[in-house]
């Protein structure tokens, strides 16, 4: 190769090289702040009876800790009792029954209802979920007629139009028919 041509090439080379300006680097990515998953969601992700426990006992001291029933509150307590219900859910795969003899109520069953009767100080009178039924249903599950009964009652009293009022009667009826 000539030397003319080498040097042709040399100064192209460096006269490009000279002007080439790189493009700054791209700027950081933004932090991105992990969104915390409520205490129903991070149990459902696991879906094992131990967080539903954890769950229910943080939803529990959330519905303890409010002083007035806001529509926070009423989310916490209905949470509180979904909680209850899925540990008490994979606790046992089915009910007991109705048995003529009370049996203990487990734990969870008894968190289940406290959990329910906290719901019903912060629901709105109108809730289509009334937490007496899902209460009552529980202590009569276990043969605790003499409870769930004036459950059945108010729920029929105070829910006189809604659908709860209906299978309130239905299990009511079954209850004072198990209990005689």
């Amino acid at each position: 190769m000539p030397l003319s041509c080498l040097v042709l090439l040399v100064a192209v080379i460096g006269c490009k090289a000279a002007g080439d300006k790189s493009a700054p680097p791209p700027p950081a990515p933004a932090a991105v702040t992990p969104v915390a998953l409520s205490p129903i969601d991070e149990a459902a992700t696991l879906g094992t009876i131990e967080a539903w426990d954890i769950a229910a006992a943080k939803l529990d001291a959330t519905v303890a800790a409010c002083a007035t029933p806001t529509a926070a509150c009423r989310q916490a307590a209905r949470d509180a009792v979904t909680a209850h219900g899925q540990a008490l859910k994979l606790e046992f795969a089915s009910g007991p029954g109705s048995p003529l003899t009370p049996l203990p109520l487990p734990a969870r069953v008894t968190a289940l209802v406290a959990a329910c009767d906290a719901y019903a100080k912060h629901a709105e009178t109108e809730d289509p979920e009334v937490p007496e039924l899902i209460a009552a249903r529980q202590q009569a599950s276990y043969g605790w007629f003499a409870l769930a009964i004036p459950r059945y009652e108010e729920i029929l009293r105070e829910h006189r139009d809604s659908d709860a009022a209906g299978l309130a009667e239905v299990a009511g009826v079954g209850c004072v028919v198990a209990a005689i």
